[in-house]
């Protein structure tokens, strides 16, 4: 599923588009969005985050 580390005290999930889609949807959501970004702070650009919108069935 998602890979977790720990940086500087932080602790992060890492998911795939597909690992964070089947997350919502074993949990019972709907997926009403999802959108795959690069991180806009300087020298991050390669980094990528993804938000989910999830709609309680």
């Amino acid at each position: 599923m998602a890979r977790e580390r720990l940086s500087e005290e932080r602790v992060f999930s890492d998911f795939t588009e597909e690992s964070a889609t089947k997350l919502f949807e074993e949990a019972g959501f709907e997926i009403a969005s999802r959108v795959v970004g690069g991180d806009s702070r300087p020298g991050r650009e390669a980094e990528m985050w993804i938000n989910v919108i999830g709609i309680c069935q």
